[in-house]
């Protein structure tokens, strides 16, 4: 027999006490010493609360003193005390029932905002440039035509400027929609920063990119701007590549920022590729 369990064997010989459980008595008994500090803090809170007429707070404690397992209010308390307290209870479900809403709701938002423009609802920067990443290597793969083209606004500061933030919101949802138009099926377009949009095309290569560039500028030119707003006009550069560089997609995508810059340089409402 080890030391120990000598001991034990002794002392529980002497006293009729187990070691081991004596051990866990203590525990319990600092458990329940700490639920007891809890709930005195919690109802002292509570009650401060009550009276301050705070009932927002006096919620919050009761969610704490009922997630613990607490009573809400001590033995003697008055009916009326626990009335109040049932009323603060419900109010106390009311806002978790709110906050846990909220929660889903921002889960869900930050959910779509990695995949989808929550202004325009286009896919997102991040969704396109993984779907460009895997459409590349395809068409590396089986030497497959494909594009990007870069879509900038021209002058949108302007926009924001002359006839406001929300006007230029709306500028952004309406470009989005006519490109979304001139798109086929299998063309992903994407909201790719602040003023700025990126497309996909799939099949398309050298020979023709200029060319359906070229509508989709002429789709946002002839679009009638006045219905959103008299005397607004809208135009959009445009830097196209169709060139598959051993950089890759981000190599890609460079090609045609460099394409884009020359556009606005050259006077901008322009395809350049």
């Amino acid at each position: 027999m080890s030391e120990t369990a000598a001991r034990d064997a002794h002392l529980l010989a002497l006293t009729g006490i187990d070691r081991i459980d004596a051990l866990q008595e203590a525990v319990a008994r600092l458990g329940e010493c700490d639920r007891v500090r809890a709930a005195q803090l919690g109802r002292e809170a509570y009650m401060l609360a009550t009276q301050a007429g705070d009932e927002l707070r006096a919620a919050r404690c009761l969610l704490l003193l009922t997630a613990l397992g607490l009573p809400i209010v001590p033995g003697e308390a008055t009916d009326d005390d626990l009335r109040r307290a049932l009323s603060h209870l419900a109010s106390a479900q009311l806002l978790y029932d709110d906050l846990t809403r909220q929660l889903h709701v921002q889960a869900d938002q930050l959910a779509r905002s990695t995949q989808e423009d929550l202004l325009t609802g286009l896919a997102s920067r991040r969704a396109f440039c993984e779907t460009l990443a895997l459409s590349f290597r395809r068409a590396r793969r089986l030497n497959y035509p494909l594009s990007v083209a870069l879509l900038d606004l021209d002058d949108f500061r302007r926009v924001n400027e002359a006839f406001s933030y929300a006007v230029g919101d709306e500028v952004l949802r309406r470009v989005a929609q006519v490109l979304r138009e001139q798109c086929r099926s299998k063309d992903l377009l994407a909201r790719y920063g602040g003023e700025e949009f990126a497309l996909m095309l799939p099949g398309i290569g050298a020979g023709e990119v200029d060319h359906t560039a070229e509508r989709f500028r002429q789709a946002v030119e002839q679009y009638n701007w006045s219905m959103v707003r008299p005397g607004l006009r809208v135009t959009l550069s445009v830097g196209v590549c169709s060139d598959l560089p051993s950089t890759g997609h981000e190599g890609m995508l460079a090609l045609a920022e460099e394409k884009l810059l020359e556009a606005k340089q050259a006077g901008r409402n322009l395809v350049r590729g």
